[in-house]
């Protein structure tokens, strides 16, 4: 056998040894995104900390209107995503959980691939191994609104470090910041993140077109409550979100439709 042939097979093996690595580790990565959530999901158990969610959602499949029915301190958004799923699938709270596990562990992969491109493959390994076993994640409420917001955290820091500086590669980012920030008020603070990484890179026409994205979401899905329900809406949204558990007026003053929601889920079972 020559040398040459030697160098050849050698260099096979090597590539075929690498390429059995890549494979390994990407299935001990699904693995890690996903075996919580299933051991989770099969756990005998569940928590309903954050039960009010799941009865909106039911709430507006049932056709009861947000704020005048329902006291809502966030957009309705992910209520009525969830209330399209009961519709397709059945009203069950593991629809709710099962979307949840889902989130979590696209998170958890995506989070996996921006630590491996920041830093190498088994820091990244470690990274998601704490993420995806965090008390937040392995016993997670059944359907939260931080889970869907770091979510878009997650995605949204994805694009940035795949992405090239194109307008609508920041515009797309910016919508995708505008759809946290209208899941729940402190999903905001994504934008000022890449606002200022923008800064560093001295790219300030991105910058534009990033806040352009954003407005167009925030002002579609905001603009859209307020105008359909006006002061109920402002009132929950901004007024009774930042005074509740500080002023007991601001609260007994919403009492009463929350009451009326909650009577009617009752009824209905």
């Amino acid at each position: 056998m020559s040398q040459v042939t030697k160098v050849a097979i050698s260099d096979e093996r090597n590539v075929k040894s690498i390429s059995v690595h890549k494979k390994n580790v990407l299935i001990f990565v699904v693995l890690i995104a996903v075996l919580p959530r299933l051991l989770r999901i099969f756990y005998p158990y569940a928590w309903f900390e954050d039960s009010i969610y799941l009865y909106h959602a039911f709430a507006f499949k049932s056709g009861l209107k947000p704020f005048l029915q329902t006291i809502c301190v966030h957009p309705p958004t992910i209520e009525y995503l969830l209330a399209v799923l009961y519709n397709l699938f059945g009203v069950s709270y593991r629809i709710a959980e099962i979307l949840t596990a889902v989130i979590i562990s696209v998170s958890t992969i995506l989070l996996f691939d921006i630590a491996r491109r920041i830093f190498d493959k088994y820091i990244a390994i470690f990274v998601i191994s704490v993420y995806s076993l965090s008390s937040l994640f392995f016993r997670y409420h059944i359907f939260e609104r931080e889970i869907f917001t770091l979510f878009i955290s997650i995605l949204v820091m994805w694009f940035i470090i795949r992405s090239d500086f194109k307008p609508l590669n920041w515009v797309s980012i910016g919508i995708l910041a505008g759809v946290g920030f209208s899941i729940k008020l402190s999903g905001i603070f994504i934008l000022p993140a890449a606002v200022i990484y923008l800064l560093f890179k001295k790219e300030f026409k991105a910058i534009c077109y990033l806040v352009a994205g954003f407005f167009i979401v925030v002002i579609g899905i905001y603009g859209y409550f307020l105008l359909k329900y006006q002061k109920p809406a402002f009132y929950q949204i901004f007024y009774f979100h930042f005074f509740k558990g500080y002023d007991t007026t601001v609260s007994i003053r919403f009492f009463d439709p929350f009451l009326i929601g909650l009577n009617y889920l009752w009824i209905l079972g």
